[in-house]
């Protein structure tokens, strides 16, 4: 018999990989010429970022550095503090057979821990862990059955709603810009150098992205007094890129990560300074696209019998976008021993996820935010000092779709915003805004028809049949099972198109 099957191409996400990847930075730095010897180290900092992310097939490979900043006392006459800038590398690998070149790889880096050893006066062991978060995924094409044509066929089609694609690109920008210091104040000595994206907004155009946000940077100087100070200022951005795939208004997940880093020091003549910034920022755009197609779900032949192949189709849908934000109140105290707060130089919170559930329709979000205080004090022994807390929260939030077992939750979290009171001389009272933002994705697995044949059957005898209904019988199975039209039952029982049956009930069964 003659046979047309109409066939729909599709695409579908698969992560392929989901995990983190640790590393480690270590070795030593050491004391350029123009600085003196150590006498005690007050801090050491690390910031890692990407320098390369490679896919290919069989492995990842990531790559990047670590910015490394050493604030010390000097041993000898000189008084005050000093400081040291380095960087160090990291570089690991990846192998599975599954990875392939064409897949999009996505990953974000940070400080897991970082110690450090004086080796003697002139040189400092470093030795920093790094955690990478990192995900692979796939757009793969799908063949499905979406109809068929042929005499006496009947068909049942079903609707799937699937995220179809998903992509994630980087961009690239450099600022480069000059900041004066306020009027009077002039710097002697860049002690420490601190900068972050203060404000993000995003906006997809048809084929475009536009984003606008502010490079902040905090700034410990020593001042042409020997005196302490820091300066806090905003270099703003608007930058324009090509994205093809974007449409009007569309949904996208845009991140940034500052990269190579210089700064320049200038004093005129005026008694005033300026700063020489440049900086590298990577912005990656991720953006999911919905998907809805029919596909056949059943058919039969009244003339005809019929074999169905199957594929198994692993789908993911994106149920629910989650945005949740809290504020969190944390007293940081100072050490017993340490110096007294003079002021406060840097207050920063590291938010992180540590565990996600879903219960009883509920997400629960539970994670840790490593606060921290960096502070001036008036003691010449240890002019700067730190605290540090580890703050546990949790939070239960309601979402609006249904959650299952296979539902997963897709979370980051971010400090939004940060403020501080000195409460004392001992403390230092810390608010930080958290936005946590991401997806609950249902994965599901679709068996769906991938081709259809059929052979002709012979004419049997025709007649009526007595049939009573099961329970759990539909109009659509007891038609298939006796080859025949479903509106042929409907019209030899006297029922409406949607009438219901009723287990027990008698049906005329025409057989032709």
């Amino acid at each position: 018999m003659e046979l047309e099957i109409e066939k729909q191409s599709i695409s579908v996400v698969k992560t392929v990989y989901e995990g983190e990847i640790k590393s480690c930075a270590d070795g030593s730095i050491i004391v350029p010429d123009s600085k003196p010897d150590i006498l005690k180290v007050c801090e050491v900092t690390a910031e890692p970022y990407f320098t390369e992310k490679l896919i290919e097939d069989g492995k990842i490979t990531l790559k990047g550095k670590v910015r490394i900043n050493i604030l010390y006392i000097p041993d000898g006459e000189e008084k005050g503090l000093k400081s040291i800038n380095g960087s160090m590398e990291f570089c690991e690998t990846l192998k599975r057979s599954e990875f392939k070149e064409d897949m999009s790889l996505c990953a974000f880096c940070d400080v897991d821990r970082i110690s450090y050893k004086v080796l003697n006066s002139r040189k400092i062991g470093i030795d920093t862990k790094i955690v990478m978060s990192v995900s692979v995924f796939a757009n793969e094409q799908k063949e499905l059955v979406s109809g068929v044509t042929a005499d006496n066929a009947q068909t049942k089609s079903k609707e799937l709603k699937f995220t179809g694609k998903q992509d994630y690109e980087e961009f690239s920008f450099f600022i480069d810009e000059e900041v004066e210091f306020p009027q009077g104040k002039c710097a002697e000595d860049l002690l420490k150098l601190d900068a972050c994206i203060t404000s993000k907004e995003c906006r997809a155009l048809d084929g475009k992205l536009v984003i606008k946000g502010k490079l902040g940077i905090c700034i410990l100087y020593e001042d042409c007094d020997k005196k302490y100070n820091h300066l806090d200022c905003e270099i703003p951005f608007t930058e324009v890129f090509d994205a093809p795939a974007l449409t009007e208004d569309e949904d996208c997940e845009v991140s940034y990560e500052i990269r190579e880093t210089a700064y320049e020091l200038k004093n005129n003549q005026q008694g005033t300074s300026s700063l020489l910034v440049k900086a590298e920022i990577a912005v990656g755009l991720k953006t999911d696209e919905d998907s809805a197609v029919s596909v056949l779900s059943d058919c039969y032949f009244t003339d005809a019998d019929c074999n169905f192949s199957y594929e198994k189709a692993e789908m993911q849908e994106v149920s629910e976008q989650v945005k949740f934000s809290a504020v969190i109140k944390q007293l940081l105290q100072k050490a017993e021993g340490c110096p007294d707060i003079a002021g406060v130089y840097k207050v920063q919170a590291k938010p992180g996820i540590t565990e996600t559930a879903i219960t009883d329709g509920k997400l629960i979000v539970s994670g840790k935010i490593l606060m921290y205080v960096l502070y001036l004090t008036d003691d010449d022994e240890t002019p700067i000092a730190s605290i540090t807390e580890e703050v546990p929260f949790s939070y239960t939030i309601d979402c609006d779709s249904k959650l299952s077992a296979d539902s997963r939750a897709v979370l980051g979290v971010e400090c939004e915003h940060i403020s501080y009171t000195i409460s004392s001389k001992d403390a230092v009272e810390v608010r930080c805004g958290l936005m946590i933002s991401g997806e609950i994705i249902n994965v599901f697995e679709e068996n769906v028809i991938s081709d259809i044949t059929a052979q002709q059957r012979e004419n049997g005898k025709n007649g009526i049949v007595v049939y009573f209904v099961k329970e759990g019988d539909s109009l659509w199975d007891i038609a298939k099972n006796y080859h025949i039209k479903t509106d042929s039952i409907l019209s030899a029982n006297g029922k409406e198109e949607d009438g219901k049956l009723s287990a027990g009930e008698k049906l005329i069964i025409p057989i032709d």
